[in-house]
């Protein structure tokens, strides 16, 4: 599984790194930037609920709904 994030201010992990529940990733930054608009065409939510983070699991190249991995 990939996992896309988009929004932070700063990285804590590195490409590729395992991480564990409750782990940090990074800091929340501000708004998706102009670089980063391609996502929202992507996205199943609407443009204002990504004004922080942009979350999105991936399963060989294809988004999967990530509901089941966050219950």
């Amino acid at each position: 599984h990939q996992i896309v994030l988009a929004g932070l201010a700063s990285n804590e992990r590195n490409k590729g790194d395992e991480v564990l529940r409750g782990e940090p990733v990074g800091h929340l930054g501000g708004p998706i930037t102009d670089g980063e608009e391609f996502l929202l065409e992507q996205s199943a939510l609407p443009v204002d609920a990504l004004t922080s983070l942009y979350f999105q699991m991936r399963r060989n190249g294809d988004p999967i709904d990530p509901a089941p991995w966050l219950e």
